[in-house]
């Protein structure tokens, strides 16, 4: 068997631990002895083989999918997303399912929902008092959940939003039980699904019509997934028994979609991959924002490079999607967040077969893999890595392997264009209509929360009206 990369010599629980606990301390700690090539073992996980050159990297994007499995790498979300994600999906099946959802997110889809990413941002901005305190991350969840019930899942009435919304983000909350993503893990992520829903969801029922119901392991997680199990496909039963031809929603669409011999989605690949697109769409926009605008109110220079852009883009006008596309340096402001608080700590890949990367002649079974969190901090790829400076991407765009915000190659996020568009919306909406003041708190960190890394607080802020414009 050819010899794996040098990397800590710790048993693989004491790894995971130290992975757990500090996930960047540990990874950083890697690279300073090992360098850019080095492999970690996990408890109960083939070992892990990171790579942050980015010639190497650029050659696990570009090799064959049949030998580089995105999905396999990903069963470890299995447990929350279902065995139809497309995430989870390798080789024929991935590429079918992908195509059927690719015209989902063409450019002029996506420009479709303009209205609805604004409306979201001034129903925001409606019902918050001007002078009081509130929680900016759970301000940007809320319009990013917004967006998704209206131009994801079609959820047009109050009705429907509500039926989908709150047990949907229960089901967030729930879901960054670290607990919860260690039996996710270590154990078959679908069947730990199925056994939560079939059997513990029924005790703790029966628990908590006693009062009894938190006495119950993961009896919460158990409860809140059934219930988004059923409201989903309520959702896309109602769905399909209505016309859809005319909906705009993503929903509809692939409702629609037929593949070249005329096959779609089955009603549980539809919930597998609307529950991925909210739990892949939501959380992650909503770090995005919350970090973007936490550096815009501490940077007045960016604050008004920003403004000034949107005056002249808007000349005072409505926000067109020409206007949205003609935001450069608001788009850097968004890329440049994307590069020091990205939600998503890079990608992971599982050989099916060896491969040689870079130095390396790897093994069948090995994780390929990049920590995003080191490789957008390498000061030999971003000088000053650590300063926030939205003018890298005006000039020049980084080279494939250099920045991997959403992944790369044949998986790169199918709901990047969207993700970068809405994040731009929200932005844009929110400098024509208030200023935000951040109120005194403990340094912003980026930390890991579930499967998800997002802000160490809940960034707490008042907001001040501007002139109505």
């Amino acid at each position: 068997m050819p010899a794996l990369p040098p990397g800590p010599s710790d048993h693989p629980a004491v790894q995971m631990l130290r992975y757990l606990r500090e996930p960047f301390a540990f990874l950083e700690a890697c690279t300073a002895q090992y360098g850019d090539v080095f492999t970690v073992r996990y408890l109960g996980m083939p070992p892990i083989v990171y790579f942050h050159d980015p010639e190497a990297i650029r050659e696990v994007f570009s090799s064959p999918s049949e030998m580089t499995r995105a999905g396999e790498a990903n069963s470890h979300l299995k447990f929350l997303l279902g065995p139809g994600s497309l995430l989870l999906l390798d080789s024929k099946r991935h590429e079918r399912e992908r195509r059927l959802l690719m015209s989902s997110f063409s450019g002029d889809r996506i420009a479709s929902y303009l209205d609805s990413m604004v409306t979201a941002t001034h129903r925001f901005l409606d019902r918050t008092k001007p002078g009081e305190a509130f929680s900016l991350r759970d301000a940007m969840q809320t319009i990013t959940l917004d967006v998704i019930l209206s131009c994801i899942f079609g959820a047009d009435d109050e009705r429907r939003s509500e039926a989908l919304g709150k047990p949907l983000k229960r089901l967030m909350a729930l879901a960054a039980n670290p607990a919860a993503m260690a039996c996710g893990t270590l154990f078959d992520g679908a069947k730990f699904r199925q056994r939560l829903i079939a059997n513990v969801a029924p005790v703790a029922d029966r628990m908590a019509s006693v009062g009894l119901g938190r006495t119950v392991p993961f009896g919460e997680l158990a409860r809140c997934m059934r219930d988004v199990q059923e409201a989903l496909r309520e959702h896309i039963r109602e769905h399909r028994a209505s016309r859809t031809e005319d909906r705009p929603d993503v929903l509809s669409m692939l409702i629609g979609a037929r593949d070249e011999e005329g096959h779609g989605l089955s009603d549980d690949d539809l919930r597998d991959e609307m529950l991925t697109m909210l739990v892949g769409g939501h959380e992650s926009t909503a770090t995005t924002l919350t970090f973007a605008l936490h550096e815009l109110s501490a940077r007045p220079d960016l604050m008004e490079t920003a403004t000034a852009e949107l005056e002249r883009v808007t000349r005072g006008g409505p926000l067109t999607p020409k206007a949205v596309r003609e935001l450069r340096y608001i788009e850097a402001i968004i890329r440049e967040t994307l590069r020091l608080y990205g939600a998503t700590n890079g990608f992971g890949r599982k050989l099916a077969a060896p491969l040689r990367v870079g130095d390396f002649d790897l093994p069948e079974g090995v994780l390929i893999t990049a920590s995003s969190y080191v490789l957008h901090r390498n000061p030999r790829l971003w000088p000053e890595p650590h300063r926030f400076e939205p003018e890298r991407f005006l000039d020049k765009r980084p080279r494939l392997g250099e920045y991997i915000p959403f992944g790369g190659g044949s998986r790169t996020c199918l709901g990047m264009n969207m993700a970068l568009f809405e994040a731009k919306v929200v932005v844009a909406t929110l400098l024509r209509r208030a200023k935000l003041h951040m109120q005194p708190a403990p340094p912003l960190r980026l930390v890991q929360s579930g499967i998800f890394l997002g802000p160490s607080s809940s960034v707490p802020c008042v907001l001040e009206r501007q002139p109505s414009t």
